[in-house]
């Protein structure tokens, strides 16, 4: 393996841009050029607004840059919720990617948090809010976010197969693959940073959601949060949530005056997805059921054993005079 230089940064970007062009077989070709240029382990990509350095080993990153980013209806709703000079917290962020997406949305006089318990995964965020400093205001956490601060088990047994999504914290150590993190709640971080308000906050952490909203009762409670999408991860599929657990979430946004949607990314085309990103309204509320309804549904689904994917749920602070027991959607349009 050897280290990214200036000559193999170009010539890769070149070769990103040459295999996107393909109409088929662009891993395979990428992979060539990756064998030219001496299999480096990462290298830095020029994407039209910022810089992103590509774990070559991670199926994930390779798929972004050949294929385009994953899941763009879901970010196209974050980017629309974001006008410059925004607070953001990116909770899960990975390597980065999606932080850098809403830190360009945002701007220099705005500013994203970027939370990322998983050490390897860390080392490249902070890379890249350090190569895009110049352009972007990224923050780089290396916490874990949950119900309570301290340390807990995180497990990494995802990146056997090279995918960097997939840690998650465990109760226990479940192999040599679990390391210690330090985590923290949502509401003790917003104090020591001497954050007074969030115009968005996005979660993913591969079921873990459940605890991290625990920890954000003070913030909820005083609504200094706008907007929370999180991706809800299922009682019934890997992660076991209970089903009370799952139910006492969203009661945890209701009874704190959120009024909230859900919706399944796949609902959306890629081309719509993409062309939301570009700024052009999604379809959304012929794509949403209330929040609410997400309870009977998940009783419904459990009640015959079925498995619920992956939902993504968006939370708005409703205004005062807002009826909070209607179970019509806000507008999100």
């Amino acid at each position: 393996m050897i280290k990214s230089t200036p000559a193999v940064n170009s010539f890769l970007n070149a070769a990103c841009h040459m295999c996107s062009l393909l109409p088929a077989g662009r891993r395979t070709a990428f992979s060539a050029f990756l064998r030219l240029a001496g299999q480096p382990e990462s290298f830095e990509l020029q994407l039209p607004d910022f810089r992103f350095l590509v774990d070559t080993h991670d199926p994930r990153c390779c798929h972004a840059v050949l294929h385009g980013i994953q899941d763009p209806a879901t970010i196209a709703i974050l980017l629309a919720e974001i006008t410059p000079g925004d607070l953001v917290v990116d909770i899960g962020a990975n390597k980065g990617l999606l932080s850098l997406f809403l830190a360009h949305k945002a701007g220099l006089n705005g500013r994203v948090v970027a939370y990322e318990p998983d050490p390897r995964n860390f080392q490249d965020l902070e890379h890249n809010a350090a190569i895009n400093r110049d352009r972007l205001n990224l923050l780089a956490v290396r916490k874990a976010l949950s119900s309570r601060a301290g340390i807990v088990h995180f497990d990494q047994s995802a990146w056997d197969d090279g995918t960097s999504g997939r840690g998650r914290i465990v109760n226990r150590i479940e192999s040599r693959k679990t390391v210690e993190v330090e985590a923290a709640t949502f509401d003790d971080e917003m104090d020591r940073l001497g954050i007074s308000s969030a115009a968005v906050v996005k979660i993913d952490i591969e079921g873990g959601e459940v605890e991290a909203v625990k920890g954000m009762r003070r913030s909820l409670a005083a609504k200094r949060l706008k907007v929370v999408i999180l991706e809800f991860h299922d009682f019934q599929g890997n992660f076991q949530i209970p089903q009370e657990q799952a139910e006492g979430m969203l009661e945890q946004f209701q009874s704190t005056g959120y009024r909230g949607v859900f919706f399944d990314q796949n609902s959306f085309t890629e081309q719509e997805g993409r062309a939301g990103m570009r700024g052009e309204p999604l379809p959304l509320q012929d794509r949403t059921e209330s929040a609410r309804a997400y309870s009977w549904e998940a009783r419904n689904a459990l009640s015959k054993g079925r498995w619920l994917r992956p939902l993504q749920f968006l939370f708005r602070a409703a205004p005062p005079e807002a009826d909070q027991s209607t179970n019509t959607p806000p507008s999100i349009g």
